[in-house]
This record gives C-alpha cells, structure tokens and sequence, in this order.
C-alpha cells in the first residue's frame, strides 16, 4: 500500500511539473484574491453583525426606556387623579362651608332688618343713623344677597310711617 501511495504522489507531482509555472501563479493569485474577497466580504458580514446587534440593543434599550416611562407616566397619572380628587372633595366641602355661611350670613341679616324696622314701627321714630345703618342692610339684602320676602314691604312701612330724628352731612356727620 505504501509503494501505490507514493506512485501517486510521483504522478501527481509528474503532471504538476507540467503545468507552466505563470499558470501556478495565476492559480495562487487568482485564489490570494478569492481569499482576500472571502475575507472582506465575511469582515463585512461581522461589521454589519455588530451594527446589527448595537441596533437591536439600543432598541431594545429605547423599548425599555418607553415602558418605564410609561408605568412613570401612569403612576403620576394615578397621583394627580388622587391629588385632583382630594382637592375636588375639598372644595366641595369649602363651597358646602360657604353657602352654610352665606345662608346664615342672609338669615342674621334679615332678623336684624326685622328687628330694627319692627322697633322702628313700634316706637314711630328712630335716629338717622339708625335708620341709615337699616337701609345700607337692605341694600345688601337685596342686591347683594338677592333675597326680598318680607323686608321691601317692612322698609316701605319704615319709611313712611316712621319719623327720623336727626340729620348727617355728607360725611356721616350730625348735624346740629
């Protein structure tokens, strides 16, 4: 087996003795530059491997990015809407607490009208202040609370059945 064996490799070696040798060079040279065109196209393959796996990390980065700040948003959407709330159930209670006060504010205002437009009445006269101190009341009465019921009436009854005693001068000062 081992004589066959190096008969090949004299025949081989025979028909390679054959071949010109710029033929040899054109075969090394042409496979130099396979080579070289095989290891640039693979180096390009690993270069755009690499682009493509930074872009695939950054997206997937950027993706993560986005749905952190997506549970960040939706959480502070979750607070607002508390805060919003809190400050919606306080301001219901403040408005409750103002049209209480304003209720009360009317119904102190028309006993005081009451009362002193009834002891007006009852006595026949009262001081021009008095009777200055019950109009500015009114006023407020009607115009600013917008309320009338009873007190147009009473105050029309003040005003003509009762005697004012006393003058004040454009100031609010008496007038002897």
């Amino acid at each position: 087996m081992n004589g066959n064996a190096v008969a090949s490799t004299a025949s081989i070696l025979e028909q390679l003795s054959k071949i010109p040798i710029g033929t040899i060079i054109a075969i090394f040279a042409t496979a130099s530059v396979i080579c070289v065109g095989c290891w640039k196209i693979i180096s390009q393959m690993i270069k755009l491997y690499d682009m493509y796996t930074n872009i695939r990390d950054d997206r997937d980065h950027t993706k993560q990015q986005v749905d952190d700040n997506s549970s960040a948003i939706s959480e502070l959407r979750e607070q607002f809407s508390e805060v919003i709330s809190d400050i919606k159930g306080q301001l219901s209670i403040i408005i409750d607490a103002q049209n209480e006060h304003r209720e009360t504010k009317i119904t102190e205002l028309r006993h005081a009208i009451t009362v002193a437009g009834e002891n007006a009445l009852a006595n026949g006269e009262m001081t021009v202040r008095e009777y200055t101190s019950l109009h500015e009341m009114v006023d407020k009465y009607l115009h600013v609370y917008h309320q009338n019921w009873y007190v147009e009436s009473l105050i029309t009854k003040v005003d003509r059945d009762v005697r004012v005693i006393g003058q004040l001068d454009e100031h609010g000062n008496d007038i002897d």
